[in-house]
């Protein structure tokens, strides 16, 4: 328990210095003093400026300012020989044996030592490591200096601190490739090789627990015992994939916060031949998404080596898991073929989630979009792939008949589970087309108010029945649309003009704008159209006539999300724009306002304002 307090008290320690400073790096790297030993350290950069951000961010979020800052902040004026222009950090030392407790020592960057020291009273302050005590609150402490840098640790610490003293080699080699990265965030956070080691090694420690906890369990748990093993030999075997793994934390002047999430790959692993060659996103990541409300969009390539992953993940799924009574081992390897032919061929996807209204079932609120060699060929093959297995499965125990507009239904069992499903090809105008409709009607008349029935519902909408539309927009375009034509009609409209897809929101385009360019994958969330459909979600499960409703998100721009991947690391990008930071602030008095009400909270008033008029 000394540790982890002691772990806190240095964290809070660190804040000390985070009132004062401005560049990182000023005079000295302060890498050169972290050791290649340690399993992690935490930075502090700017440290002025940084200590003036967190205190509006924390205004804006109407949340409390740290109380460790706010003893900071009483103390800026009085501390002694802290230098104004460095860097602080937290290091975290592996503690003894494979799963012993980490230890911390705390970097601070000194003008004046001997005036640091005036802080402190000691009995030995001309040795190496200093025995000390604060004048203030009388907390001990060890105290040493290495260049222009106080270390401070606990007294149960000595150990730890003669390892950052006496190493011989610093972690600032190892961060080099990051160096922009460290320079540009306020705070940074890495976890170096052996942090993940250590934090790898316990892992697999705690699943090879949960898997001999399993073995116990009998058959019936076997599943989830595949899956374990699944998990420990992927772990294993990437253990040694990653070099090292950071965040940083950018906070803008104006309220905006940026975080980076950097790996590091080891060269010629695995993981790096993963990414190698890694190609580029399409100049319409939007593209077959139409413009309008989203609670969600995402757009990213689909490398080959994962694609054939998923398909490995596929047919262990098939092998582990047992099938539906309907289809028989020829079905199931059918239906897996079909996945695995289409996964080879797709080199990127977009999705989009629109907000529900009124009762839209769930599954028309999703739109998607893949990128192909050759469309034409790819709706061929599906149509075709699809049919080969619903005729077998029709063979095992089914029928097949003609529908109308020359569909083919297929209907193989009497459990009324089981759905109804008709296939038929067709055209939007020169553009070719597939018709897939599933039909759960039967489930929902002789189960009415089962919770299976109430899902499929909510999902497929009042009848039960979903209709999918398959269309080869472009020669590299295939879209997915749900519902009605109209709406496969948009679809294949935002492929063509980009005016008409998503890109096209002023919101994405500003926050594109703050990304990292080239990114292979991007993704935008609206806060406002998230809770709409958490309200949404409130309003289809209510019960006994009682609805739970969130006041409505201010309209802001939307997040931003890309990732950035080659052979030799991988950048993840988040942007929170300034508006979202402010509006998070004014949701909360939102929140405490409803729930001072009566009652249950008032549904919040419909309007029609977007990010354009805000």
């Amino acid at each position: 328990m000394k540790s982890r307090s002691y772990l806190f008290n240095a964290a809070a320690t660190l804040g000390l210095a985070v009132l004062f400073g401005s560049p990182a790096y000023a005079a000295e790297n302060i890498f050169d003093v972290v050791p290649n030993e340690a399993a992690a350290v935490v930075v502090v950069n700017r440290l002025g400026d940084t200590d003036a951000k967190i205190a509006k961010l924390c205004d804006q979020l109407q949340c409390f300012v740290p109380q460790q800052l706010m003893r900071i902040s009483a103390l800026k004026d009085s501390a002694a020989g802290i230098d104004a222009g460095g860097s602080a950090a937290l290091i975290a030392i592996p503690g003894e044996g494979e799963f012993g407790m980490d230890t911390a020592v705390i970097v601070i960057p000194v003008t004046d030592f001997k005036q640091f020291l005036t802080q402190f009273s000691s009995d030995n302050p001309q040795d190496t490591i200093i025995k000390a005590k604060s004048k203030k609150d009388q907390m001990e402490c060890l105290i040493a200096r290495k260049g222009g840098f106080v270390l401070m640790a606990s007294p149960q610490a000595e150990d730890a601190l003669n390892v950052v003293l006496n190493s011989k080699q610093s972690l600032a080699s190892a961060v080099e490739p990051w160096n922009d990265w460290l320079n540009l965030a306020d705070v940074n956070a890495i976890i170096t090789t052996a942090g993940l080691m250590r934090f790898s090694n316990q892992e697999i420690a705690q699943m090879e627990d949960a898997r001999k906890f399993l073995a116990q369990g009998g058959k019936q748990l076997e599943p989830f015992g595949a899956v374990l093993d699944a998990a420990i030999k992927q772990l294993s075997s990437s253990e040694k994939e990653i070099k090292m793994a950071s965040v940083s934390v950018v906070l803008s002047d104006t309220g905006g916060v940026k975080l980076y999430h950097n790996m590091l790959f080891e060269p010629h692993g695995k993981i790096s031949e993963f990414f190698e060659g890694l190609g580029k996103n399409r100049n319409n990541p939007m593209a077959g998404l139409p413009k309008g409300p989203f609670v969600l969009a995402f757009s990213g390539v689909l490398p080959k080596k994962l694609a054939e992953l998923a398909a490995d993940f596929t047919d262990d799924l098939i092998a582990t898991w047992p099938t539906s009574h309907a289809l028989g081992e020829r079905q199931a390897e059918c239906l897996a073929k079909i996945n695995r032919k289409m996964l080879a061929d797709v080199r990127g996807i977009s999705l989009m989630f629109s907000p529900p209204s009124g009762n839209v079932p769930l599954v028309n609120t999703a739109h998607s979009s893949m990128w192909v060699e050759d469309s034409g060929q790819f709706l061929s093959d599906y149509g075709k792939e699809v049919r080969t297995a619903l005729e077998l499965a029709q063979k095992e125990a089914g029928t097949r008949k003609s529908g109308s507009q020359g569909a083919t239904i297929f209907e193989w069992s009497d459990d009324p589970s089981m759905a109804k499903i008709s296939v038929r090809d067709f055209k939007v105008g020169d553009v070719n087309a597939i018709e897939l409709t599933i039909d759960f009607s039967r489930l929902l008349s002789e189960q009415k108010s089962s919770q299976q029935a109430q899902l499929v519902r909510q999902l497929y909408g009042p009848t039960g029945i979903t209709t999918t539309y398959i269309a080869a927009a472009d020669p590299y375009t295939i879209v997915f649309a749900h519902g009605g034509q109209e709406t496969l009609k948009a679809a294949i409209d935002a492929v063509g003009d980009s005016g008409a897809s998503l890109a096209a929101d002023q919101g994405i385009v500003q926050a594109n704008k703050k990304l990292l360019p080239g990114g292979q994958w991007v993704g935008f969330w609206s806060p406002r159209e998230v809770v709409d459909f958490i309200n949404s979600a409130f309003e289809k499960s209510a019960s006994n006539g009682v609805q739970r409703q969130l006041p409505r998100f201010p309209s802001t721009m939307p997040v931003g999300m890309t990732i950035k991947a080659d052979a030799t690391g991988l950048v993840k990008e988040l942007y929170v724009p300034e508006d979202v930071v402010k509006a998070i602030g004014s949701y909360q008095t939102m929140l405490r306002e409803a729930a001072q009400q009566t009652g249950q909270t008032p549904q919040a008033e419909q309007t029609t304002e977007t990010w354009e008029t805000y």
